[in-house]
């Protein structure tokens, strides 16, 4: 018998087992204390110096990094209101171009400044914090709370991803896929949204103002405010050759609103998935 009187043939348990969410097969041991020197980095954002400035990360490196997160305790949970004030992994400035990421526990994720941050820094040491997802596929992944200040998003396919209370201020978004994704309340202040897919997007309560959108950008069916969340705010916005386009299809919106009763704004929204 092994330890706590377990058979030593009994199968050790998959990743899978405890975090759903693993889908990769766990990596080595030499790739697991290559991580774990990394964690040992001190940050310093005027050197521009951060765990996995300029590492090319892998899926399966981003799950061992989830699973040991904070000695252990794994990933933040989002829906435990008291794990919000937590942070979520430090990956600033580290490479994920292309990589999938979808479904995976990001919420608190540390991919760029907080505005304490950014308030007191230069360009380039913001540039040096960002986090770039290029192409990568975050689709149903939870970036809750998420600090992505001036990320590099474009080409990301964010659809069905939670980014309520996201922080994307400033974030390169050019050409993103965010279909149906959950946007309530999350900071989109000054954002590249030229040509991103927007089509039934919860826009609730977010903070749009000095965003940039063109004709490409689709926002087709997007929620633009309710009353958990509130209204959009729209002030200063960059329409571009769209604009018109785009006004027009406000205006539409908002006096279909005022022409309907609650109850069957609530049911369109339950038919279209989106309550």
């Amino acid at each position: 018998m092994g330890l706590n009187n377990q058979p030593t043939n009994s199968p050790i348990p998959s990743p899978s087992q405890f975090y759903p969410w693993r889908t990769s097969p766990s990596i080595s041991p030499t790739c697991q204390q290559y991580l774990t020197d990394c964690l040992a980095t001190k940050p310093d954002i005027q050197q521009g110096t951060y765990p996995f400035k300029d590492i090319k990360l892998t899926r399966p490196d981003i799950e061992w990094l989830l699973a040991m997160h904070e000695d252990g305790r794994g990933p933040v949970d989002w829906s435990d209101e008291q794990q919000r004030e937590r942070m979520g992994l430090d990956l600033r400035g580290a490479d994920l171009r292309h990589v999938n990421l979808s479904g995976l526990p990001l919420a608190r994720m540390y991919g760029g400044l907080t505005w304490e941050e950014w308030a007191l820094t230069t360009p380039e040491q913001r540039h040096r914090a960002d986090v770039h997802l290029e192409g990568a596929d975050l689709s149903e992944a939870h970036l809750e709370g998420a600090i992505l200040r001036g990320a590099y998003l474009e080409g990301a396919t964010l659809r069905g991803a939670y980014l309520q209370e996201a922080v994307l201020y400033r974030a390169h978004l050019s050409g993103a896929y965010l279909r149906r994704a959950h946007l309530e309340k999350a900071n989109l202040g000054g954002a590249d949204l030229r040509g991103v897919y927007l089509r039934n997007a919860g826009l609730a309560g977010a903070d749009l103002r000095d965003s940039f959108f063109n004709a490409e950008t689709d926002i087709e069916g997007v929620v633009l405010g309710d009353e958990k969340f509130g209204y959009v705010s729209l002030a200063d916005v960059h329409w571009g050759q769209g604009f018109s386009k785009v006004e027009r299809e406000g205006r539409e919106r908002a006096k279909e609103r005022s022409k309907k009763s609650p109850d069957r704004e609530k049911k369109r929204e339950k038919e279209a998935g989106l309550s």
